[in-house]
């Protein structure tokens, strides 16, 4: 399918016609017991991959709006990172692994969701070169010899159909020798009756934040080279009295760089004998950056800066909102009805690989046949976090957080005896 517009450019598609086309990836939940499918997030990325934090988003979001099972059948590679690992385990979720595609009852799923969406135009199948005339023109697309608008449906539409097709999945019965006739939609519900599963706790959520960064405490604060929107890395730190004790130990930082001021939940990375903490213990959440917001504007040579300071504070969270207009994530969540109870489209400007060197206009209004123009982008700044600092250059960080910090206790955001530079 294709996204409309993808002004951001990074391939031969969207550099020529303005939109994105691609296998984007559907991760689907499946009940084994009755096959009913309570939810599902459809990722979208320049790569069409997914990620860690795709699949935890997927997992923890869904578990939050329905119920939590007690177990998971998970495949292999992305499926078993170490934040997927963390989110089951916070959750206390057990996990089968399966080592080979037919070992999943959702296989089945796909095989009978996919006779349904044949019929759409554009569809490439469940498996790479399994279509030919459809993977041509999805070749061609790709190449920049087709306009992919002629071919292929938008997302929009993709997903509407999408979701017909698992409502009539859910309400169509099924028959098996061995467990007999019943309609998934039907044995969910009855089974949810009979057996009540609580759903996740709201307060996980951190553990499928978009960011997860560790780092050594230094003087009750963690932090580093974070990348920014549009790519931009620049420093960030978080600071918290609950870090007053954690001296020299690494601490977990789970946030959204996209987020105004950046909120995080900072937790231990490693097991902590002498007090008996376990890894993954919550220190402290809801912890703003200490650095101001940067905010991206344009200037008189139509070139992109960033600002710092209370202004650039309101124009950065304009920015931001500004930048998501973009779809990445689309989540749907049902109830045992088979309705939508819950739908989320998670909105982002495209990941900085995709596009490395260019950058959008932000703020402007593009034709979705004419790309915009992006001759006037200036070069990518060097990302700092790719090399170690100097002594001088690492004193002059500490002296600016130390500077920040004074400020905030002449503004009363923080106790003066807190602790001591």
């Amino acid at each position: 399918m294709r996204l409309r517009p993808w002004p951001w450019g990074g391939c031969k598609t969207s550099d020529k016609y303005g939109v994105k086309v691609g296998r984007f990836q559907l991760l689907l939940a499946n009940d084994d017991a009755s096959d009913f499918i309570p939810g599902f997030t459809f990722a979208i990325r320049p790569t069409s991959a997914y990620r860690a934090e795709d699949v935890c988003g997927a997992m923890g979001r869904l578990w939050r709006d329905t119920v939590r099972p007690e177990w998971v059948v998970l495949e292999r590679g992305t499926w078993e990172a170490a934040r997927v690992t963390a989110l089951c385990s916070a959750a206390q979720v057990g996990i089968a692994r399966s080592y080979a595609p037919r070992q999943k009852l959702i296989e089945s799923v796909f095989n009978r969701l996919w006779t349904v969406l044949s019929a759409m135009p554009g569809q490439v199948g469940r498996y790479r070169g399994e279509m030919e005339r459809e993977n041509k023109l999805l070749a061609a697309a790709m190449a920049g010899s087709l306009d992919p608008r002629e071919a292929f449906v938008d997302i929009t539409i993709a997903m509407a159909a999408l979701e017909e097709a698992i409502r009539f999945h859910t309400r169509t019965p099924l028959e098996s020798k061995q467990y007999g006739k019943w309609i998934p939609e039907q044995r969910w519900r009855e089974d949810l009756a009979a057996h009540p599963r609580p759903s996740l706790d709201a307060s996980l959520a951190y553990l499928w934040a978009p960011e997860v960064r560790t780092w050594t405490v230094r003087r009750a604060a963690v932090g580093g080279m974070v990348e920014q929107p549009l790519g931009m890395s620049l420093p960030s730190h978080w600071w918290a009295p609950e870090l007053l004790d954690c001296e020299g130990r690494k601490v977990t930082v789970h946030f959204d760089p996209w987020e105004a001021n950046a909120p995080a939940t900072l937790t231990l990375t490693d097991d902590w004998a002498v007090r008996g903490w376990k890894a993954g213990r919550v220190l402290a959440s809801g912890v703003p950056c200490l650095e101001d917001l940067p905010a991206i504007s344009k200037n008189a040579a139509d070139a992109l800066a960033v600002h710092c300071g209370d202004e650039a504070t309101e124009k950065a969270k304009t920015m931001r909102a500004t930048l998501r207009a973009i779809v990445l994530r689309e989540y749907r969540a049902l109830g045992t009805d088979g309705s939508r109870v819950r739908l989320e489209s998670e909105k982002r400007a495209p990941e900085a690989g995709a596009a490395r060197g260019q950058r959008p206009e932000v703020g402007s209004q593009r034709s979705e046949v004419e790309p915009a123009n992006r001759s006037a982008a200036p070069a990518m700044p060097v990302n700092r976090s790719q090399r170690i600092l100097t002594d001088d250059e690492e004193s002059a960080e500490l002296a600016r957080v130390e500077a920040k910090e004074r400020r905030l206790q002449q503004a009363g955001l923080i106790p003066h005896d807190a602790y001591t530079l």
